[in-house]
């Protein structure tokens, strides 16, 4: 026998953080989503998905939900480009009101799934013995954003102290 035979096991830990899920500036992320005039929120969720779903927890999320919502951000940010261009009456009154209203609808299924994200992060950090629970009231207020800090704290931050 070599070493030190009072010294603690060395064996292998469960990672916290699976591959995909990294520390993200919160700052850096406000300003993708300025950037991208809101494209960066479902992406945001795109790239993460995977990760997410490799975390210990029974809910999974699907990649449609994400998928039609940045096509359908796109299809309304073109019109609204063009409908600016083009003076202001290039789509009409209710073609627009309903690219407002389908834009409402995905804002408030993304929400959901900040909620959905929420759950998976508990069962996850609860697996390793860590008894968070995730405010609904910063979730709704601050959504992915809030989420991310999370994920630094919580996911990413602790698999540097898991010992």
């Amino acid at each position: 026998m070599d070493g030190n035979p009072y010294a603690p096991p060395t064996a292998a830990v469960a990672d916290l953080a699976p591959v995909g899920l990294e520390r993200r500036g919160i700052l850096v992320m406000i300003a993708l989503t300025l950037v991208t005039l809101g494209l960066y929120y479902p992406i945001w969720f795109l790239r993460r998905l995977d990760a997410l779903n490799d975390l210990h927890s029974r809910m999974k999320l699907p990649r449609w939900p994400f998928v039609v919502a940045l096509a359908a951000f796109v299809v309304e940010l073109i019109v609204d480009v063009a409908d600016g261009l083009g003076g202001g009456s290039l789509i009409g009154r209710g073609p627009a009101t309903f690219l407002t209203v389908v834009r409402l609808a995905f804002s408030l299924l993304l929400l959901l799934h900040c909620y959905l994200v929420k759950d998976i992060l508990e069962d996850h950090l609860a697996t390793f013995g860590k008894s968070v629970k995730l405010s609904r009231a910063m979730i709704f207020f601050f959504q992915i954003y809030y989420l991310q800090y999370v994920i630094n704290r919580d996911v990413v931050g602790s698999s540097a102290t898991a010992a």
